[in-house]
């Protein structure tokens, strides 16, 4: 300690008559380079003799334990680093020169050596003398601020950090047992964590976590922000950790994180929230903005932060909440950050001179974690159904719907979309038929109908008429005076109701207004559910029909009710296309029209004769009909579906009889294959048919006289083919007139 004393006494001197003699001179660094160098390193080698001997005295002579010389090392080690900056002051003694590298013209880096020093006096005595580590603990930390201060550099910094944090650790080693036990026991009571008083180390460095921010600020003030950026990770990488520890007890959690929040909220106001132009900028806005931390990030984890520290402090006073509560916490949570993001937004567009000026990630964080909030309370009540606490989910649509009102742009059309698809999502919630159900699906139409205003898009339209078909739906459903075949009539008197509402739609859907646009959606919306439901409608009538003909176990039986309904079906098809009927309308028709004739003819005995009868007869009356309407007719757009529907009722004719053979069976073979001919007679491209058609023929001579050659008895075989073959003959000058053929075509060689 004496030989400390007297070299910083003796340089101290020697400088201050050194500067009094050298204001005459004209080279100052070059008068201290060439006359005191050898003079300090005289100094640093006379420090290195002292402490040798020091030391050298104290082990082997007095047997002095070498933890108990720590303090001595450290001494030293600082002293040389001492010498090193009075040499690098006087060579600089202008503040502005500073260098950003140490003092490299020395033939031994002093520095170095007197860093090592400082190291090797820590660890000698950390295990057994705290005291003393504290003590070269506190000259360490004079050592690497001096070293910052002239050279900011990293290295420096992190010392800095480290022997802070390890200081800690040391103070606490130096309390007596006693004491230590009656705190640890003392905390680890009021915050209800005994089984892991470590956690407490979470909340007890949150001090230093705030001094090592501050610095950090500082350096961005200083404009070193390399330094500052390397403390910002030293911190973050702190505060992580120290979350991680508190994470086991939810009192020291909940403290950890809202001292987290208030750090990072102070640090992230800086560079988030500014004042406008028109009052004094702080302190801190002056920095160069380019050069400061990125707010976005910040913003970022600071809203996080706090909304976890939210729940932490929730979970700390009322434990234990089943997962519907969390669900509405939550809820509550998104319809928070959501309204700040309208309302930060909104007053962020003003531009007011009175108002702060927020950065664009201060309301896209509320957006973005309000979405996050929407979908864990979603899962929450997902995989716990608990009705009625499902339509508490129904806030979330609610909610972005509310955000597309009051926001405008690409925001509005984010939120009203995202509003839709949640209705659509939150149906899944409730999907057991309930009266909840029906309450959902109610508020879903509501709320779809707003979206569908301010999206004006076709399937936001399609989405409105969708939930309010469903309503109407479980209304009849839960008013249960509707059973068996009666719900075909509602479905039919609901199609009527469909195409009427879009043919009031399509009287107000003229121009380009707002109005004009939303009548145009919802006239394609009415009309596309219509032709969904009457497809829906036919397709089960059909299967039905078909039960009728078929063997089942079910043993269905004509029903009024479904003959009434495609009666309904089909004014409603006519309603639609009075104006000018289409191809699909037309298969519509006749799909409703071979139902009627299947349902109807199940009234009757003698199903089978009947239909395949009503089928050949009614493909026979369209063929012709459709060759009166093609003479005086110039439009051709229905031509395909006069030219189809004739051939399947014959194709349908075939089918129904395609199990019978009897007198009449080759009658129908006929019918059919006249159809054939009479539509392959229309154009050349349809010849085939006509060649299918005479095969038909042939096909129909052969089974009537089969089936008579089959009901009589003698003869031989080969006589029926002659008269077979004459039969053929003698008709092929009728039929070559009617198809207007060229006789050769018939002629036998």
């Amino acid at each position: 300690m004496g030989t400390a004393a007297a070299t910083v006494y003796q340089v101290r001197q020697q400088y201050l008559q050194s500067h009094k003699s050298v204001t005459s001179r004209q080279n100052p660094a070059t008068y201290f380079g060439s006359k005191q160098d050898l003079v300090n390193y005289k100094k640093a080698i006379l420090i290195a003799y002292s402490l040798g001997i020091l030391l050298s005295r104290a082990i082997f002579v007095k047997d002095v334990n070498i933890a108990e010389m720590g303090l001595a090392l450290a001494i030293s080690g600082t002293l040389l680093g001492w010498l090193d900056w009075q040499q690098f002051q006087k060579s600089s003694p202008d503040a502005s020169n500073r260098s950003e590298q140490p003092n490299s013209g020395s033939w031994v880096n002093w520095q170095v050596v007197g860093g090592g020093l400082l190291g090797l006096g820590w660890l000698v005595c950390v295990e057994n003398i705290p005291l003393q580590a504290i003590a070269v603990s506190g000259l360490g930390a004079w050592f690497f601020a001096n070293r910052l201060w002239r050279f900011w550099q990293k290295f420096d910094w992190l010392m800095l950090f480290a022997i802070g944090l390890q200081s800690c650790w040391l103070m606490w080693r130096v309390i007596p047992v006693a004491m230590q036990t009656q705190i640890v026991g003392f905390l680890t009571q009021i915050t209800n964590s005994e089984p892991t008083p470590w956690a407490l180390w979470g909340v007890v460095l949150l001090p230093y976590l705030v001094l090592t921010v501050s610095a950090t600020q500082s350096f961005y003030r200083q404009k070193k922000f390399q330094l500052a950026s390397f403390g910002e990770t030293l911190a973050f990488c702190l505060g992580t950790v120290l979350t991680v520890i508190s994470l086991v007890n939810p009192c020291l959690r909940s403290i950890n994180l809202l001292t987290s929040t208030l750090l990072l909220g102070w640090v992230t106001r800086k560079y988030a929230v500014t004042r406008n132009e028109s009052r004094p900028k702080s302190r801190v806005a002056r920095v160069d903005r380019a050069q400061s931390p990125g707010p976005a990030n910040l913003v970022y984890l600071t809203h996080t932060i706090g909304l976890c520290a939210i729940c932490s402090g929730i979970d700390l006073f009322f434990p234990n909440q089943p997962a519907p509560i969390w669900s509405a916490i939550l809820l509550g949570l998104m319809v928070a950050e959501w309204s700040i993001f309208v309302k930060v937004k909104y007053r962020n567009s003003r531009n007011n001179s009175r108002s702060l000026s927020w950065h664009p990630s201060c309301w896209e964080s509320a957006w973005y974690l309000g979405l996050v909030l929407a979908g864990l309370s979603y899962f929450l009540l997902y995989g716990n159904v608990q009705l009625p606490w499902d339509l508490v989910w129904l806030a979330a649509p609610l909610a972005l719907t509310a955000v597309g009102k009051y926001s405008e742009g690409n925001h509005r059309q984010l939120a009203c979309t995202l509003s839709s698809i949640s209705l659509i999502l939150a149906q899944f919630l409730t999907s057991d038929f309930s009266l909840y159900q029906l309450v959902s699906f109610g508020l879903a139409a509501l709320v779809m109908s707003i979206n569908t205003y301010y999206l004006v898009e076709q399937p936001a339209a399609g989405i409105t008429v969708g939930f309010g078909f469903g309503f109407a739906t479980l209304v009849l459903l839960k008013l249960g005076f509707l059973s068996n075949w009666d719900w075909a009539i509602a479905g039919t008197i609901a199609l009527v109701c469909l195409w009427v509402l879009r043919d009031i739609a399509s009287r107000y859907a003229g121009g380009e207004s707002k109005s004009a646009q939303l009548a145009k959606i919802y006239d394609r919306a009415f009309d596309g559910w219509a032709i969904l439901l009457a497809g829906l409608l036919l397709t089960i009538i059909t299967t039905y029909s078909f039960g009728l003909r078929a063997v089942t176990d079910l043993n269905w039986q004509p029903s009024v009710q479904v003959l009434a309904a495609i009666l309904g079906i089909v004014a409603a098809i006519v309603y639609r296309s009075y104006r000018q009927f289409s191809p699909p309308a037309i298969y519509a028709l006749a799909w409703c029209v071979e139902l009627l004739l299947v349902v109807g003819l199940s009234f009757f005995p003698r199903t089978e004769i009947n239909l395949v009868i009503a089928n050949i007869a009614l493909g026979l009356s369209l063929q012709l009909l459709g060759d009166l309407w093609r003479m005086r007719q110039p439009d051709r757009a229905l031509l395909p579906s006069l030219h189809i529907i004739p051939l399947l009722y014959g194709l349908l004719g075939l089918i129904w009889r395609s199990q019978t053979f009897a007198s009449w069976t080759g009658l129908t073979s006929l019918g059919a294959a006249l159809i054939a001919i009479g539509i392959g007679r229309r154009q050349p491209e349809f010849k085939p048919l006509v060649y299918l058609g005479l095969t038909g023929v042939s096909v129909a001579a052969f089974e009537c006289l089969l089936y008579q050659m089959l009901q009589t008895s003698g003869g031989a075989f080969g006589d029926g083919f002659n008269c077979y073959g004459n039969s053929f003959h003698e008709f092929n000058i009728y039929l070559s007139h009617f198809i207007s053929l060229a006789e050769q075509l018939f002629r036998f060689n």
